[in-house]
């Protein structure tokens, strides 16, 4: 069964899951990213990294407090994070 979780932010690249705790959840999405705390069940928008499109990203470190982001466009905010 299927329950649907959230809507906000645009369509979802992708979901990332801490290898050092799995319930947290990153969601990177086209206008920012999304973290779950709970395995998934609510998600919480990040502060955005700059005005632009992101085109991917990762969550990790010994806390599941790093977060790497990949920007694409505008050309001022392209580049890793």
């Amino acid at each position: 069964t299927w329950i649907e979780r959230d809507r906000t932010g645009g369509r979802p690249y992708e979901l990332r899951r801490c290898a050092s705790d799995p319930d947290v959840v990153l969601a990177v999405r086209r206008w920012g990213f999304f973290l779950s705390e709970d395995g998934g069940e609510t998600f919480a928008p990040l502060d955005a990294i700059a005005p632009g499109v992101v085109l991917g990203g990762d969550v990790g470190g010994p806390g599941c407090d790093r977060v790497v982001a990949f920007a694409g466009t505008p050309p001022e905010t392209f580049g890793m994070y």
